[in-house]
């Protein structure tokens, strides 16, 4: 806060509330559980905090202070007047690995920021599940009947922090970080040498073999 440049506002000097949630999770579920040898060390979570490249009225590419702007989240499924796009274009991309890329010391990538390999779904991974911006979809994976929270930044509007929610009814939507609504949902990568039980299917979903 009160930061004069678009580094030192986004610098990760301060835990969130949100990550204090997930590593009491992590410690009861997996830790607790004796289950850290089925989770990867080295898959990291994109929190994509890029200035949007888009020029949209009042918005500009300072980033810091209160200075209004959006972020590159926003441009893959808005236009340049905020309406959701017929075209939506998520990417597994991270564009800022070194600062936005949220990943344990183990990791040999990322910012090695996180206590445990633990996060929260971003934006680009809801519509590759099959969630689409400012539509509901009540029939893919995702879809739980609650709202909750993405990691992917919205824009900054000069009071608040918008981020990118799940309504209750699977839309892809926005929210301020205050919003009371929502719920956290933990994201974990598992190790690429479990073996999986199971087809996947609703009926028959995986299963870790020994967890």
């Amino acid at each position: 806060t009160g930061a004069s440049s678009y580094s030192a506002t986004h610098a990760n000097n301060n835990n969130s509330t949100i990550k204090g949630i997930l590593d009491q999770w992590y410690e009861d579920n997996i830790v607790s559980k004796n289950l850290t040898n089925y989770i990867s060390t080295e898959q990291g979570f994109c929190n994509d905090r890029k200035i949007s490249t888009v020029n949209r009225s009042g918005y500009g590419t300072l980033g810091y202070r209160a200075y209004i702007t959006a972020y590159a989240p926003v441009d893959r499924v808005l236009d340049v007047n905020w309406n959701w796009v017929d075209s939506q274009t998520p990417t597994l991309k991270c564009s800022q690995q070194v600062n936005d890329l949220f990943t344990v010391n183990g990791s040999s990538k990322g910012n090695h920021e996180l206590i445990y390999p633990i996060g929260i779904i971003t934006a680009d991974e809801v519509i590759l599940a099959g969630g689409f911006g400012g539509s509901g979809n009540n029939s893919y994976y995702l879809y739980t009947g609650e709202h909750y929270w993405t990691m992917s930044p919205y824009d900054f509007s000069g009071s608040f922090a918008n981020l990118f929610s799940v309504y209750s009814d699977g839309t892809l939507y926005n929210h301020n970080a205050n919003w009371s609504r929502a719920v956290i949902r933990p994201v974990i990568s598992l190790s690429s040498d479990v073996n999986l039980l199971g087809s996947g299917t609703s009926t028959e979903p995986y299963q870790v073999e020994g967890a």
